[in-house]
């Protein structure tokens, strides 16, 4: 899918949303894995003025409802079948619509929407201001029920500009070629937020919802960015190294993680990772620099400007 293609897809589902009843500011939840339609959702809820929600796809019904119901929802987006079946248990008193995404969700929603005029979602679009909410992320409820949090658009800018201009950022990490396979949910802030960047910097972006796919999908779309906790990347490394035991290779598996060990400890680089050196830069990642910038213009600013 293009950068236009995508656009178009938002315009036609936020127009959708304006005749399904949608006003600015309603609470819309969505419950999916990563994907280039939890994208587009996201977009076009804002585009049509309104909130997101995002719900941890593995979610109880007890947990949606709180969510959904503490939010005060009024529709919700749901990823599958299954997911639909959690929301409508929940039984949510203020929620009056269910869209299935890999049942025509979206595409019931185009084709309604296209009794709005383009300059009617354009106004919709255009009112919202930096002050105002696309979202409200909740907590895992991990110590307890969950905890809404209400960022705004201005928040979520600030953050995008902190991030895509720290040094280094722009030189090494969202280079002309770069390209970011998100697996992470996009209930999680950061996974979202780095999204942000990688569309506001114009570069190629791939999502992926079954971890399973991994594999493949690192032939297929090979990404220049990976994003992920320590604890995926761990696995990633158990796994290649049980299939080298396998292969018979545990020796030269061994000496390459010594040297990538070697490596992050401050050993011989090579290429850009060189460059940076001698001048005294070590190239960072994105999360570092949004670790870095999380004082004035991170995601607690209140800084003015609108989400891209």
């Amino acid at each position: 899918m293009t950068a236009g293609e995508f656009a178009g897809r938002v315009v036609a589902v936020a127009a959708g949303l304006i005749a399904a009843g949608i006003r600015p500011g309603d609470r819309i939840g969505l419950m999916a894995s990563a994907s280039m339609d939890w994208a587009v959702c996201d977009f076009a809820i804002w585009t049509a003025g309104a909130v997101t929600v995002p719900v941890y796809e593995t979610s109880s019904a007890e947990q949606v409802r709180w969510v959904l119901s503490d939010s005060g929802a009024v529709a919700v987006f749901a990823e599958n079948a299954p997911r639909a079946a959690v929301i409508r248990q929940a039984q949510v008193a203020t929620v009056e619509a269910v869209w299935v995404l890999d049942a025509g969700g979206l595409d019931r929603l185009t084709r309604i929407g296209a009794q709005v005029s383009a300059d009617e979602v354009l106004e919709r679009r255009h009112a919202v201001t930096p002050e105002m909410p696309p979202t409200v992320v909740y907590t895992s409820g991990t110590t307890g029920r969950p905890k809404g949090c209400v960022i705004s658009h201005g928040n979520l800018t600030e953050a995008v500009r902190a991030i895509t201009g720290a040094p280094g950022i722009g030189e090494y990490v969202l280079t002309p070629d770069a390209s970011v396979l998100l697996f992470l949910p996009l209930s999680h802030t950061l996974a979202r937020v780095v999204a942000l960047c990688v569309i506001h910097a114009g570069r190629r972006i791939g999502y992926l919802g079954d971890l399973s796919e991994m594999p493949a999908a690192l032939t297929v779309f090979r990404p220049t960015i990976l994003l992920a906790v320590p604890r995926v990347f761990e696995k990633f490394a158990a796994a290649a190294r049980e299939q080298a035991e396998a292969g018979g290779h545990h020796r030269l598996f061994a000496a390459a993680e010594a040297t990538g060990h070697h490596m992050e400890q401050g050993g011989p680089q090579s290429g850009p990772a060189r460059a940076a050196a001698a001048r005294g830069v070590q190239p960072p990642g994105l999360c570092a620099a949004a670790r870095d910038r999380r004082g004035p213009g991170g995601l607690g600013s209140q800084r003015r400007g609108a989400a891209e």
